[in-house]
Parts: C-alpha cells; structure tokens; sequence
C-alpha cells in the first residue's frame, strides 16, 4: 500500500461513515481537494508542512509514510479516534481493527470511480491519459481495501473461535 493509499485510509477513518470524506479532509487540511488528490494518487509527496497538519488530525506519520505502526497519532485527536475506531470492535475488545470504516471507505472509492468513469466518457483525449490514470489509482486502492477488510474478518473470525472457546469451556 503506497503512502497515497494509506492517506485516503486515514482521511475516511477522520471523516467517518459519510461520504465525502476527500473534501472534508481537504478542507480540513486548508488545500483544494484537487491539490489533496495529487497527495492520494501518488503525483506528489506531501512536505513537512502538510504532514504536520495531517499529524494534528491524528495521523501517525510513521504509519503514513511506512505502513509501520498503526494509523492514529498518540496526540489527542488520534486517541479520539481510536477511541471512535474501538466502539466498532467485537465485544471484548480482543480485536481492535487497525483500519475502520473499511467498508464505507470501499463505498466511497467505488463513488468516486463512478464519477472518473463518467469523466472519462465526456473527456476530450488530452485529458483521457490523466483519467485513466486517476481510475486506476482508484481501482488499486479499492483492491487494498478489500484485501484489508478481508484480512479483518478472518481476524474478527479467530476472536470469536477464542470467545466461543471460553464459553465452551465453562
């Protein structure tokens, strides 16, 4: 998962369950969406100044930048939401998953490749190689969400084969 793709994680995580979670995040950061998304997609490398505000959101930019760690900054907003992100786990807590909302982040990808596939229907052909380039970024990290949220299942499956296994027991 490249630095880009790890980005649109945490900015849906920060955003939520609603959509539009790009443009908030972006407003939030003080840019354009359109300037956000050359940060999404990989054309650029955010400086020490984004990733400061990106960190005073609740970013790990270990995390960000490495895919090591975990996504939330130990600063208060990133405690707030791994606190939010632990209400979503399975009952005693045995599993905390390290990406929420992947489902609504899916859905949310999957929004946003709707509308670049109808772009890219309109598009004049100068303008069809950066569309497509932007699809597939999009395809790529639709992909990364699924075999994320494939990966929390099966963990959520094994917490509760431990809890059944407790229950059994006494």
């Amino acid at each position: 998962m490249t630095p880009g793709q790890r980005l649109r994680l945490f900015a849906i995580a920060w955003h939520g369950r609603q959509s539009g979670s790009i443009t908030a995040f972006a407003e939030a950061l003080g840019m354009q969406p359109s300037n956000l998304h050359k940060y999404l997609s990989g054309e650029r490398e955010p400086g020490a100044s984004v990733l400061a505000r990106i960190a005073e959101l609740g970013c790990n930019i270990h995390w960000l930048m490495s895919g090591d760690g975990e996504m939330y900054a130990d600063n208060a907003a990133g405690n707030e939401l791994k606190r939010k992100a632990g209400k979503q786990g399975i009952g005693e807590g045995e599993v905390l998953p390290t990406y929420p909302v992947l489902h609504d982040g899916r859905q949310a990808v999957m929004q946003e490749i709707v509308l670049v596939k109808k772009e890219l229907a309109v598009a004049k052909p100068e303008a069809r190689e950066e569309l497509l380039v932007k699809l597939a970024d999009l395809l790529e990290t639709k992909s990364e969400l699924l075999q994320q949220e494939n990966l929390l299942q099966k963990g959520q499956i094994v917490a509760y084969e431990k809890i059944l296994g407790k229950i059994k027991v006494h």
